[in-house]
C-alpha cells in the first residue's frame, strides 16, 4: 500500500485540501491509483517529491500531469571544529508578534517558493504559506530562535532557526531588497552557525531552491555541501 497522508497545516492555510505521498519511488500505475484514492477523496492538491536523479519517478510524474513545482536542494555542513562569530549587529527578535517589516521579508522569501511560482495555486497562496510561517516561527510554534538585523526598528533581515535532534536548521533567511549587496546574508549565516554551535548541534541544514543560484553559491561559499536534490511536484485533482 502506499503510504500517504492528509496534511492539515497545508489545508487550512491554503483553505485547499492538501495531502501527500510519501513513497519516493513508485511507477506510473501506483503513482495514479494513488491519485486516484485521493481525488475519491476530495483531495484538491498532492505533494509529491523524488530524487533528482530518478528518472523513472519524473517520467511517471509527468505521465501523471504533475507540476514541477520546485526543485528542492538540501546542503549540510560540519560544525566540528567551527567558531563562527555572531556579529554584534545580529539580534535575537525577541518579541512573539510578527512585526509588518517581518511580514514583509516573509512575501520576498515566499517569492521563490513553489507556492509562488506553481501558477495552479491561488494567487495569494505563497503569501497565507510565509505569512503563516513567519507567525509561527515568531511564537515559537516552529522555530527555537529567531535573529534579525535592524535598522533603527525595521528588520531588515532575519534568519529563523530550529532543532532537529543534534541537527540546527536554517528555516527563513532573507534581506529586504533595498539593503541586499552589503554583507547582510552572510551575516545572517554566521549568526545561524554560532547559535548551532551554542546549541551543540554538530550539523546545520539548510533548503533551498536549486533556480536560487545567489543562495546556493552563498551557502557553497561558507562551506555548505549538498546532501541531496529533490524534484517536487505538485497534483491537481480537482
Amino acid at each position: 500500500m502506499v503510504n500517504m497522508r492528509l496534511l492539515d497545516w497545508d489545508s487550512d492555510v491554503l483553505d485547499l485540501r492538501v495531502a501527500r505521498i510519501d513513497e519516493p519511488v513508485l511507477d506510473q500505475s501506483q503513482l495514479e491509483a494513488a491519485l486516484t484514492s485521493l481525488g475519491h477523496d476530495g483531495v484538491d492538491c498532492v505533494y509529491w517529491s523524488s530524487k533528482s536523479d530518478d528518472t523513472k519517478t519524473q517520467d511517471a510524474a509527468d505521465a501523471c500531469h504533475g507540476v514541477l513545482a520546485d526543485i528542492k536542494v538540501t546542503y549540510q555542513l560540519s560544525l566540528e571544529g567551527l567558531s563562527p562569530v555572531c556579529g554584534s549587529d545580529v539580534v535575537e527578535y525577541v518579541d512573539r508578534v510578527a512585526m509588518p517589516d517581518l511580514i514583509a521579508l516573509a512575501f520576498e522569501i515566499g517569492e521563490r517558493s513553489r507556492f509562488y511560482l506553481d501558477k495552479k495555486m491561488p494567487a495569494d497562496a505563497y503569501q497565507k504559506v510565509y505569512c503563516r510561517w513567519m507567525e509561527n516561527a515568531v511564537n515559537r510554534t516552529n522555530a527555537d530562535c529567531v535573529k534579525v538585523i535592524k535598522v533603527g526598528e525595521a528588520c531588515i533581515g532575519v534568519v529563523t532557526l530550529k532543532k532537529k535532534g543534534d541537527v540546527g536548521c536554517i528555516d527563513l533567511i532573507g534581506v529586504d531588497p533595498s539593503y541586499r549587496g552589503q554583507g547582510l546574508a552572510m551575516k545572517l549565516i554566521n549568526a545561524a552557525l554560532a547559535w548551532c554551535v551554542d546549541e551543540g548541534m554538530n550539523r546545520c541544514d539548510v533548503v533551498t531552491q536549486f533556480s536560487n543560484e545567489a543562495a546556493c553559491a552563498l551557502y557553497e561559499k561558507n562551506g555548505f555541501t549538498v546532501k541531496q536534490t529533490e524534484h517536487f511536484y505538485h497534483f491537481w485533482l480537482n
